[in-house]
């Protein structure tokens, strides 16, 4: 009899969605939400050859988003830094420019995720933060000319990375360079410039070449989401606790010529995060691709651009700013 009452009950808990009951001792416990620890893989030097190995293959096989995964779920390029093993990310950065041209999405996103390790490693790695640039002037030198679009933007690149480490005369160098094309490139947009908020065509992050209006802006979103937190660098893990279920709100201007200025913060959860966002807002300006500027009635214009940066899923949840104030 008190098999069937029991379940008898069991049932009736099913039934009316009641969550089950798991005794240990004396003490019943809530099984679905007792939470698993989260358990962190280290990887030793051997391991991270294979996955460099792993990852030129999944580019030979054109597997892009594949081998972008890999990179970024055991953070590749920092056991490249702590292994010595960055001549590996130097070679993908190659295995990629043989298969993709230096103008797509795929290049620049591993060449980013490289200038980051190799500017965050202590010393910061000059020589092979040189070697990188090097490779993408040469490669569209030799493809566009040095009169090109393509080569004139990593110049800029380069110049602005000069320009942060406090290298003067090649900053000057490659600012003339720049400036017999570019005439503007290093005059910030003045108050009264005219700045749309709405275009035709929306401007797109670096390394968006074709593709839909709607793709073109979807594309943008989810990847300027993806270089923030990859370029982020918190002051302690006490601060990324504390922002976790926050939101932080960015403003910038991509002028005509695909150049960011102006970055603001309409909010901030934690001043902490203020000159750590307007650092990782102005290294855009040192990627080796500029942004594809807005077009308005078929002309290149200045857009001023608002994204939400969310820190956790919960917090996209949240109400802290109106939806018509963003590039939607």
């Amino acid at each position: 009899m008190k098999t069937y009452i029991l379940l008898f009950c069991f049932c009736l808990c099913l039934v009316v969605g009641c969550k089950p009951i798991h005794k240990v001792g004396n003490t019943a416990t809530d099984i679905t939400e007792k939470k698993m620890p989260v358990v962190q893989i280290e990887y030793d030097s051997a391991q991270i050859e294979h996955i460099f190995a792993d990852c030129e293959s999944l580019v030979k096989a054109k597997k892009y988003y594949k081998a972008l995964h890999l990179i970024d779920s055991i953070s590749l390029f920092e056991y490249a830094t702590k292994f010595h093993q960055q001549e590996h990310v130097l070679q993908l950065i190659l295995a990629i420019e043989k298969e993709q041209s230096t103008l797509n999405s795929t290049y620049i996103d591993v060449w980013h995720r490289a200038y980051v390790a190799f500017n965050n490693a202590v010393p910061i790695d000059t020589s092979r933060i040189e070697r990188i640039w090097e490779n993408v002037l040469e490669s569209r030198k030799q493809k566009f000319g040095v009169e090109s679009d393509a080569y004139i933007s990593a110049l800029f690149g380069k110049s602005n990375y000069y320009k942060r480490v406090g290298k003067a005369a090649d900053y000057d160098r490659l600012k003339k360079q720049v400036e017999k094309y570019w005439q503007y490139a290093y005059v910030e947009l003045k108050p009264e410039a005219d700045i749309s908020m709405i275009a035709d065509k929306q401007a797109a992050f670096p390394g968006f070449l074709d593709g839909s209006t709607a793709n073109q802006w979807d594309n943008t979103k989810k990847r300027f989401a993806t270089y923030f937190h990859q370029t982020i660098r918190y002051s302690s893990s006490a601060l990324e606790d504390t922002i976790r279920e926050d939101v932080l709100v960015l403003e910038f201007i991509i002028n005509d010529y695909g150049i960011v200025w102006s970055p603001k913060m309409k909010r901030v959860p934690h001043l902490e995060l203020v000159d750590e966002s307007v650092r990782v807002i102005q290294l855009m300006n040192e990627l080796p691709s500029r942004w594809k500027p807005a077009i308005q009635k078929n002309e290149k214009v200045n857009q001023r651009l608002i994204f939400p940066i969310y820190f956790s899923e919960a917090s996209k949840s949240s109400n802290y700013f109106l939806p018509g104030l963003l590039n939607n």
